[in-house]
């Protein structure tokens, strides 16, 4: 028999009870197993990705790209390059899967380059990806354009940090910032 709102529980039947404690610990453990699933989907994201670093020497001039391995065994990692004014991407280079390095001895002082480096991992159909963009005693870019920021007015307050650290990192790389709020529902275009 249903409770009213404000009945006493003391005289609801003791199996009654347990049978709630039971319903309610099962929906307890759904929730932690829903939300450890949502953590282990937002650590899987780093496996589709080769996070690259790199150093450069200008004497003898080259350029090292580093990456950590992670938990997925790679079967082979693939590293292509180009100019970054180049359309396309060289030649690839197949490094084994324990590779952690590539070393680019075929780089000139004054030179930009962009590499791609690729996983593909052991035993699935997984292919992570990283990009990195190199100079090597490249000419400093210190006016590239200007670049509209659009943010939405119903998050600008509660991301008021990030935007600004954005702001600030898109004028550190040579863009003059014109940040334009909106509301969500405007579709307007504005000039």
């Amino acid at each position: 028999m249903p409770l009213n709102a404000g009945e006493d529980r003391s005289r609801e039947p003791q199996r009654a009870r347990r049978v709630r404690q039971h319903d309610l610990a099962l929906m307890s453990a759904a929730v932690a197993l829903l939300l450890a699933g949502f953590a282990r989907a937002a650590d899987m994201t780093w496996v589709y990705a080769v996070q690259l670093g790199a150093s450069v020497e200008t004497s003898p001039p080259r350029i090292e790209l580093t990456w950590v391995r992670d938990h997925l065994p790679a079967e082979t990692y693939t590293v292509r390059r180009k100019g970054t004014t180049d359309a396309a991407w060289g030649e690839p280079v197949i490094l084994s899967g324990d590779a952690s390095s590539f070393v680019d001895e075929s780089v000139e002082a004054g030179g930009r380059y962009e590499y791609h480096v690729s996983k593909r991992a052991e035993g699935t159909n997984i292919t992570a990806h990283g990009y990195i963009a190199v100079g090597m005693q490249a000419p400093l870019v210190d006016d590239r354009g200007r670049m509209i920021v659009v943010v939405d007015r119903s998050v600008a307050g509660n991301l008021a940090a990030e935007i600004g650290q954005l702001e600030q990192d898109l004028v550190g790389d040579g863009w003059t910032v014109v940040r334009q709020d909106v509301a969500r529902a405007d579709r307007q275009h504005r000039r």
